[in-house]
């Protein structure tokens, strides 16, 4: 599995255990929805700083969704 693959999938899990809607993220983060559902299908690569504010939007620590566990 690529790390994009992981960062997106961990995203999504990331997202749903906190309750947020894409839409909800995606006002957070200032990013156009059509970027997050490309994100979580590994679609896109993030860069270092959007991907910062991605696990802002939903919580979590970078780390978190450059990891393989679980959250």
């Amino acid at each position: 599995m690529t790390v994009t693959v992981r960062f997106g999938q961990r995203l999504r899990e990331a997202r749903e255990a906190a309750g947020l809607s894409v839409r909800d993220v995606t006002e957070r983060a200032g990013l156009p929805r059509t970027y997050l559902y490309a994100l979580e299908r590994g679609d896109n690569s993030p860069s270092l700083d959007t991907a910062q504010r991605l696990a802002d939007a939903v919580g979590v620590a970078l780390a978190d969704l450059l990891t393989v566990e679980k959250i």
